[in-house]
């Protein structure tokens, strides 16, 4: 009776260590897949925020060249009003240059909105990942 209840005791502490090890196991699969999807999660999150800083820049550059026309055709309209007296057009701008200074203008809006949103958005972004 002695043998068999330490022979079953034996086999009892062997399947213990068993199950601590496969738990053990587990748990450190576990963690290796939450680093890997905090990983991925953090991949993902810096290359959208790589895709918005670019989209800022190009956002950017078209309101600089925006501006740098409307600035053209305000120098352009100054010249005009300098010299008014002197030519059929002189010192007003002609139908055409209105709707093109007034798009430009529009245009010049849409992009200020767009790069609020934009920076907003970043904010949000670094927000969380300031988070993570």
């Amino acid at each position: 009776e002695m043998a068999r209840l330490g022979a079953d005791n034996a086999a009892l502490r062997r399947e213990a260590h068993t199950l601590k090890t496969t738990v053990a196991e587990l748990r450190d699969a576990r963690e290796r897949d939450d680093a890997r999807t905090r990983s991925a999660d953090e991949s993902r999150r810096s290359q959208a925020l790589r895709h918005l800083t670019a989209a800022e820049d190009h956002v950017a550059l078209l309101l600089g060249e925006s501006r740098g026309r409307l600035d053209a055709m305000a120098r352009e309209d100054g010249a005009k009003m300098a010299g008014a007296g002197r030519g059929r057009l002189a010192g007003a701008l002609d139908d055409d240059e209105r709707r093109e200074l007034e798009l430009l203008r529009v245009e010049v809006r849409e992009h200020v909105r767009a790069r609020a949103e934009m920076d907003e958005e970043a904010e949000e972004r670094e927000d969380e990942l300031r988070e993570a």
